[in-house]
């Protein structure tokens, strides 16, 4: 689904780069060795039962790693030659194609049971406003759906508000009016990560950014996770905010 979401955006930016393309595919070395450190009994009988069952799918020594690398070239000039042969023999346009692929191949974080976030929103409900509840309880529909017709993706929840992709921007919201703070130019920091940007309505909006940016940024640091963030006005005021994970700091 990786690749699936982001060939579209690449396509448009032209970048050809096979191994970039490979990466979208590939996950990181290591990632799934085998596991090092000690663990409890019950772990290490889990962990053996999930190897006894998709095993098959784990590249374990080098001449594995060449086929597979082989088949997945294979698959990516395949792909590709779809890809143009629809361009070509329809009117379909490759912004409106790039577009669905982003949103129907999201992976949709809080619909996985670890990261379930109605329990925490219903703790919260008490020191809520009913106003606020109900925006809480709105996003958290939004973050779970799959529809093309949806203008944002990638939300993720905190105590102070939410994050989210619309179009080539990274954009915080705040569940508590944030018309208090004055339209100026400001900065979001995910997990280290400096972008700059502005305050337009009580909202942070990044500056553009262009897409393979983007997308390394939504693999690296918000997929599968609720990324650290911290956002700084510029103002003679100036003030920051350190939003918490709705889950686990909120």
């Amino acid at each position: 689904s990786r690749f699936m979401r982001a060939y579209p955006f690449f396509k448009l930016s032209n970048v050809e780069d096979e191994d970039v393309l490979l990466d979208l595919l590939i996950n990181p070395a290591g990632e799934f060795a085998e596991i090092a450190h000690e663990v409890k009994e019950v772990e290490k009988e889990y962990i053996e039962k999930v190897y006894e069952v998709i095993g098959e799918c784990f590249v374990t020594n080098g001449l594995e790693y060449k086929m597979y690398i082989l088949a997945l070239k294979t698959f990516i000039k395949n792909y590709e030659a779809l890809l143009q042969a629809c361009l070509d023999k329809t009117d379909v346009d490759l912004k409106y194609i790039a577009h669905r692929a982003n949103i129907l191949n999201e992976d949709r974080h809080y619909l996985m049971p670890y990261f379930t976030a109605t329990y925490h929103l219903a703790m919260d409900a008490q020191n809520d406003s009913l106003d606020i509840m109900q925006k809480k309880i709105e996003t958290l529909i939004s973050a779970n759906i799959r529809h093309v017709s949806n203008t944002v993706s990638d939300i993720r929840l905190y105590d102070l508000g939410f994050l989210y992709i619309c179009g080539q921007n990274i954009c915080f919201e705040f569940w508590q009016d944030g018309g208090d703070i004055p339209d100026q130019k400001g900065r979001l920091e995910i997990e280290g990560i400096d972008i700059p940007g502005a305050f337009k309505d009580g909202r942070f909006i990044s500056q553009n950014l262009q897409w393979p940016r983007m997308f390394e940024i939504i693999c690296e640091e918000i997929s599968l996770q609720v990324p650290r963030i911290s956002i700084y006005t510029q103002s003679e005021n100036n003030k920051d905010y350190h939003p918490k994970d709705i889950i686990f700091e909120g």
